[in-house]
């Protein structure tokens, strides 16, 4: 019996972007309740302390008009509620964002486990060719590259992209809301244009990205492989050759930096 791909058979015709997110929600689907639970309180939390983060600079601005006040005005005293509130609004934004990294290191150890197990699932269930030519040190390369990328772009699309939108679109409102909706412009156009070219210097860097991966790949395999077959390379006094294609491997991964 063939053993299942990975990703649907259609994923191949998508682009490469679809084909990630498809993978992603996959494999970071929550699958029990606790998920859900950890996962919802994830994203309050990540909610939360953004609002928290736009607010500290609204209540220093009031901290500073009071203190800026003439003779006269406000006196020094009555500030001091609004510096505890600064005080307090931090302490809470600070401990939203510890609460929420622990909550995500948890979930993020979950899915990675679920990632690696069907990983190893899906491995066992190949053909027996496909494991008689196998390249072990390539192969354990892939996984742990694999299984790590799924949990770092899982981070990336929560932590950074979800929440630098969310943080674009709060701050924007709230400068056309004090009425300078001209740097509101400044800061929604600013944006877009370094998610522009962001994207496009990624997608230069996609090929070059790969050859390195690959190179590094072929040389890790090099060393496992003469490793796991040490008698035989003992056998025929090939130490000399191995050394010579690993550096040969090494080399180019150099020239490839």
């Amino acid at each position: 019996m063939l053993a299942q791909p990975l990703l649907p058979a259609a994923a191949p015709q998508r682009s490469a972007w679809v084909g990630t997110v498809h993978l992603l929600w996959r494999s970071a689907r929550p699958r029990s309740t606790s998920e859900v639970l950890s996962a919802a309180a994830v994203l309050v939390l990540l909610v939360l302390s953004k609002l928290l983060n736009l607010t500290l600079p609204l209540v220093l601005r009031l901290v500073v008009n009071a203190l800026s006040a003439p003779a006269g005005g406000q006196p020094v005293a009555a500030t001091a509620p609004l510096v505890l509130l600064y005080c307090g609004l931090t302490i809470c934004s600070d401990g939203c964002s510890q609460l929420q990294s622990a909550l995500w290191g948890r979930l993020s150890f979950r899915i990675t486990q679920r990632v690696s197990l069907r990983l190893f699932e899906h491995l066992h269930a190949l053909s027996l060719r496909w494991h008689l030519n196998r390249k072990t040190g390539e192969v354990l390369a892939v996984m742990n590259q694999g299984v790590g990328a799924v949990a770092t772009l899982l981070q990336v699309a929560t932590f950074s992209i979800s929440a630098t939108l969310l943080e674009l679109v709060l701050t924007s409102a709230v400068f056309a809301k004090i009425g300078v909706p001209a740097i509101s412009l400044c800061v929604v156009g600013g944006a877009a244009l370094y998610t522009w070219y962001t994207v496009a210097l990624t997608t230069m860097r996609v090929g070059q990205r790969r050859e390195v991966n690959g190179a590094s790949k072929r040389a890790q395999d090099v060393v496992v492989d003469s490793l796991l077959n040490f008698e035989t390379v003992k056998l025929f006094a090939a130490e000399a050759t191995e050394a010579r294609r690993y550096g040969g491997f090494t080399t180019a991964l150099s020239e490839l930096q």
